[in-house]
């Protein structure tokens, strides 16, 4: 077995079916699945009808066959079709098969208890797991992994269990044509095909229903036998044989061919016919007569006088004896599945309960990385009223937490609510509240949506209802024959029914449940000839079997299976709001239109059975997200909003969110929320649209911006969904127009976003508090000046919107460059009502005079000349915009002057040293102090948030923390709103200190960093839950403390390790922290460090090293020199300020 396997790339994925109208919502579905990423773009996906009726599985293969390979050569540019696009190709071809009432749908469509999972979740579509989905993983990862290029077939009836660990190696595999087999015991090989092995894997014989005996000569040396699984493989040269054979009559009656060309049908089974002519021990008399012929051409004796039957019994001969002499030659061979089983999907209650019961082990063995759950897709309530019920599962359905589900039953598609209870062991599929109120034990409840022609009914159900324990297929005269898990005698006894009235014209050997006319469709009102509501099949059971249990008449045999009065719990015999009496529901039922099971499934309307599991999906799916928004739980929701949209819910799943929006009390919550909106937008926008981020001040939103400013959030949310529908200005409706509006209007989402995020930064304003003291007389300077920061731990946490929602904790260290503080504002009063404002940068400044309102008015543009210092003057009040007074007369009246304001920064722009909020901090303190008040270090770090939330920039405050506090310091927030900054500051041992100065170094990379971007990411990605940014989240948080732990225990060594893993967490938090040059530096550094990161949001800027010894900045600086990853790159000297924030008033200043 290899165990380097290869995933096989399919080159197309063929689904046959037997009819024109399924293949077209089959194929709707293959390209859905396509669309969501779970099959490839490049592969070509067909869903195909059989050409007639049924023509088997052979006669399907070979259809398809010639059918994909038209399209191929169409593509590869032939205008005929060319076999030699078969050499290279690797084809997959999925059978359907025949009816399954358990999976009106088909059984590859059967839902499984499990989501389809990846570990970011970053470009997973929220989508339920089928038999198709779990058998293409099954093929396509183990069993074809690393095979030769050919066709592949599989049929939808057969669950294999393949161990992902044991793959089949194909470099001792060169045989032109493979049928894989598993090992089962003979008891079960019954009813299946055995295929007898001779050296090397041939296939000698291949036998269908024998008896034991003679399965018994086709053992394994471990007493099993070898069972047909129904997957083959062969190999192109055999791929061109078969497609050949379509040239041939009578074979080309399996194929679309002989249909246009007037050809008699015919059937093949792909295992007992096709391939039977290849086993060893098969002669030509025998396959071509028909004596070693699948069920399709071996004799009959009750019909072989018949001319139909003769002609037909000769078309067979035919056909195989063109079979045999075309594919002579080819060699076949049996491969076993090690440590694997197959499970036949029967269509019996009892085989589909135990199936689905034990399917979660099925998904977890087959190790694809499935989101297994016995409760999957189903109403949040579920979660805590299923505790007593673990045994059952139950799928993509809303069920009322009043609903009583008892054990051992499975539940999928349904839509259950008030007090309605389920026996144990009961199979419930697609039904809704109004079907019934109670279901006794082992009961198999089922609506099918049908396409009936000829009557006026606004909607085709049909209710279906059978034993668990009832065979479909077993004669009804047979004493182990039952319906409702009760003998056929009874229950015809009980209701005063005849056979005759259930199988009229039927032949009594071949009546049975499965062509039993027992189900109502629709009933006549013999009165007045108006059609009413068919009582279903159900209420007559009820009837029958509860009803009437008083009656002498429905006394039974104890020791028959039966339901008696204590399996219904004592629940009233009613169903929805019907109740009808004994003789009624009989009446009612015989004056009503009746189907059996096999007609209800040759009428399945595939197209409303899909959309009502989407419809029930789309519902589960929005209770989740109007729970999860308005809980804020760290559910992500990404995968299911983009489900939405492929599924056709866009529009539906936007009113939502907009209601979310509208009635939430917490601006977190309405920001979340239109967060969620812009995704949507972007996912209806497709990949060719454009960059999410991008500006988002278009005039057409600005009245619904202003609206959420205002605090208007209900009246904001509706503008903004009315410019979404129309766009005046563009005269175009931003939602259903172009994809480049559909990402612009996602980004004013985004800006609407920030209005909120905004407004729950602005919560900390209440921690910001002054105190008057002394008032300075004009001229004399305020000189204000703080320390760089280093963050060593925890940064991402301090955030809006996670500090809030997640809370926060990082560790920063106050530093200085070259023995100077990094950051400083003097500020003195002037006699002119102005504000002058000078930018130091170097040996440069900019300076800018405001003498009107206006002047002041664009400190919201983050690039504007002084829009920092504008932001702090307006919000510390000093000028109020807007106002009716001048600038002149509000300064005039609360001064008696004017402010001259200088500001410098010595680090490098882009340093990531926090130096913008520390300057920010710096001003606003320079700035109270010379209007006659103070505040305290935790006013100021609160004071620095509104700021930047001002000046639109965002960001967290952990630059405030570490810039204006002395030494070392933890922050922290709670995962609340109001927001508040907690700091701790962590009183080292001076011996601490000192080692650690001797240690610490700072490297400007020469590459200044790319907050802003990376925050736009960061935010939207948490937005989104992505689980591993929340688990780095609490990750975050949790290094922080460990660090700030090993800081008190002096413990460096440990303090190094938390930095490696500090920035780790950064880059998991945002890709492109480290640009490549960078990170090759740092690879080098690592044998001299103990831990290193760069500081900030990353992606430039500085670098911070912790040295394994004292003083080792020349072997740092060498090292470096031959791995600089940019000539602006630079080396400081850092020490460790033991000062913070600093403030005196001087007279006079001379810089």
């Amino acid at each position: 077995m290899d165990e380097t396997a290869v995933k096989t790339s399919w080159t197309a994925i063929v689904l046959t079916c037997q009819n024109k109208t399924s293949a077209r919502v089959l194929q709707t579905e293959l390209e859905l699945r396509q669309s969501k990423g779970l099959i490839s773009k490049d592969t070509l996906v067909l869903a195909l009808e059989d050409p007639r009726g049924d023509v088997g599985s052979g006669g399907a293969t070979l259809n398809a066959l010639l059918v994909v390979t038209e399209h191929l050569s169409a593509k590869a540019g032939f205008q005929v079709a060319n076999e030699s696009v078969l050499e290279n190709a690797n084809i997959l071809l999925m059978h359907m098969g025949g009816d399954f009432p358990f999976s009106p749908c088909g059984r590859f469509f059967n839902t499984l208890p499990a989501k389809h999972s990846e570990e970011s979740k970053e470009n997973l579509y929220d989508a339920l797991v089928t038999n198709f989905d779990y058998m293409l993983h099954v093929i396509s990862e183990t069993l074809s992994a690393n095979a030769h290029a050919g066709v592949w077939i599989c049929s939808a009836d057969m669950l294999p269990s393949v161990d992902p660990q044991k793959r089949i190696d194909w470099n001792k595999l060169s045989d032109e044509i493979i049928v894989i087999l598993s090992q089962e015991n003979v008891q079960y090989a019954k009813d299946h095909g055995v295929v007898k092995l001779g050296e090397e894997g041939k296939v000698k014989d291949i036998i269908f229903r024998e008896t034991e005996d003679e399965i018994r000569k086709c053992a394994l040396s471990n007493g099993k036998v070898a069972v047909v699984v129904g997957t083959v493989y062969m190999n192109a040269k055999v791929a061109s044989k078969m497609l050949n054979l379509h040239v041939f009559h009578p074979l080309d009656a399996c194929t679309y061919y002989g249909l246009d060309n007037g050809a008699e049908p015919i059937q093949l089974s792909m295992i007992f016919d096709i391939l039977l002519c290849l086993a060893e021990d098969v002669t030509e008399s025998d396959f071509v007569c028909g004596e070693r012929s699948g069920s399709y051409g071996r004799r009959n004796t009750r019909y072989e006088t018949s001319r139909g039957y003769q002609s037909q019994l000769m078309l067979m001969r035919s056909a195989r004896a063109q079979l045999w002499k075309s594919l002579l030659g080819l060699q076949l061979k049996g491969v076993l599945i090690e440590n694997g089983t197959l499970d036949y999907m029967k269509a019996s209650g009892e085989c589909y309960r135990r199936q689905m019961l034990s399917s979660t082990n099925l998904l977890n063995f087959s190790g694809k990385s499935f989101d297994c759950n016995r409760l999957t897709h189903v109403t949040p309530c579920m979660s805590e009223s299923f505790s007593d019920y673990g045994s059952s599962v139950v799928i993509n359905s809303i069920i009322d937490d009043s609903i009583i589900i008892r054990k051992d039953s499975v539940v999928s598609h349904c839509h259950l609510k008030g007090g309605m209870q389920f026996g144990c062991g009961s199979v419930l599929i697609g039904l809704t509240s109004r079907d019934l109120e109670v279901c006794l034990c082992d009961m198999c409840i089922i609506r099918c949506h049908i396409s009936l022609p000829g009557l006026d009914v606004k909607q085709q159900t049909v209710l279906v209802a059978f034993g668990v324990h009832d065979d479909l297929q077993v004669p009804y005269m047979s004493p182990n024959s039952t319906f409702c898990n009760t003998p056929w005698k009874n229950f015809f006894d009980r209701a005063g029914i005849s056979s005759e009235e259930v199988w009229l014209g039927v032949p009594e050997q071949e009546r049975c449940l499965w062509n039993a006319k027992l189900f109502p469709v629709v009933y006549f009102n013999l009165h007045d000839e108006k059609r009413d509501v068919a009582p279903t099949v159900l209420e007559l059971v009820i009837q029958i079997l509860f009803s009437s249990f008083s009656t002498e008449k429905s006394r039974t045999d104890p020791n028959q299976n039966q339901v008696k009065r204590s399996d219904t719990h004592g629940l009233p015999s009613v169903l929805g709001d019907r109740i009808y009496g004994f003789e009624e529901v009989i009446l009612r039922w015989r004056s009503s239109v009746r189907l059996s099971l096999k007609e209800i499934m040759s009428l399945i309307d595939s197209s409303s059975e899909f959309a009502w599991r989407k419809k029930l999906w789309f519902e589960i799916g929005k209770a989740q997200v109007n729970n999860t928004l308005k809980n804020c739980t760290n559910d992500c929701l990404l995968p299911f909003l983009k489900g939405c949209v492929k599924e056709g819910f866009a529009k539906d799943t936007l009113d939502i969110l907009d209601q979310v929006a509208s009635t939430a009390t917490s601006p977190g919550v309405v920001a979340r929320t239109l967060a969620c909106i812009a995704d949507v937008l972007g996912v209806m926008a497709g990949e060719r649209a454009g960059l999410r981020s991008g500006p988002a001040r278009n005039e057409s939103w600005v009245n619904a911006f202003d609206l959420l400013d205002k605090g208007d959030i209900p009246a904001g949310v509706k503008a903004l969904a009315e410019e979404r529908s129309q766009n005046k200005h563009l005269h175009a409706c931003w939602l259903f127009s172009r994809p480049d509006l559909l990402i612009r209007a996602a980004r004013h989402y985004e800006g609407a976003e920030q209005i909120l995020r905004r407004r729950a930064v602005f919560t900390a304003k209440q921690f910001f508090v002054t105190e008057k003291c002394e008032s300075l007389p004009i001229g004399h300077w305020v000189i204000a000046e703080a320390p760089a920061r280093a963050d060593l731990s925890g940064c991402w946490t301090d955030t809006p919107p996670i500090t809030y929602e997640h809370g926060g904790a990082v560790l920063t260290v106050a530093i200085n460059l070259n023995g100077k503080k990094v950051t400083g504002a003097r500020v003195r009063k002037i006699q002119e009502c102005e504000i002058v404002l000078v930018i130091h940068s170097g040996e440069h400044s900019v300076k800018v005079v405001c003498r009107e309102l206006s002047d002041l008015a664009n400190f919201t543009q983050p690039h504007a000349p002084g829009a920092l210092l504008k932001a702090c003057i307006c919000f510390l009040d000093i000028v109020t915009l807007p106002s009716s007074e001048k600038l002149s007369e509000q300064l005039f009246r609360k001064y008696q002057a004017g402010f001259e304001l200088h500001t410098w920064s010595t680090a490098p722009q882009g340093s990531g040293l926090g130096t913008s909020s520390i300057l920010a901090g710096v001003i606003l303190a320079a700035l109270l102090r010379s209007t006659g008040c103070t505040a305290s270090i935790d006013s100021l770090i609160h004071g620095v948030m509104i700021v930047e939330q001002m000046l639109t920039t965002g960001g967290g405050w952990q630059d405030n923390v570490g810039g204006l506090m002395p030494g070392f310091n933890i922050a922290r927030s709670q995962a609340t709103l109001p927001l508040k900054v907690e700091v701790e500051k962590l009183n080292l041992p001076q011996a601490t200190i000192d080692a650690l100065a001797k240690r610490l170094l700072c490297i400007y990379s020469g590459k200044p960093r790319l907050a802003k971007n990376l925050l736009q990411d960061v935010v939207r990605n948490w937005y989104a839950r992505f689980p591993k940014i929340t688990v780095n989240a609490d990750d975050l948080v949790k290094n922080a403390e460990e660090a700030s732990k090993a800081l008190r225990g002096g413990n460096i060594e440990k303090l190094g390790e938390c930095m490696n893993c500090y920035r780790k967490q950064k880059c998991i938090m945002a890709s492109g922290t480290e640009p490549k040059g960078i990170s090759e530096m740092m690879k080098a550094l690592e044998p001299l460090v103990l831990g290193q990161t760069l500081t900030g949001a990353g992606g430039g800027g500085f670098l911070v090293l912790l040295t394994k010894e004292p003083n080792m900045a020349d072997k740092v600086r060498a090292v470096i020199e031959r791995n600089k990853p940019s000539d602006e790159l630079a080396f400081f000297e850092a020490s460790i300020d033991l000062d913070g924030l600093t403030v005196r008033v001087e007279e006079d200043w001379d810089g």
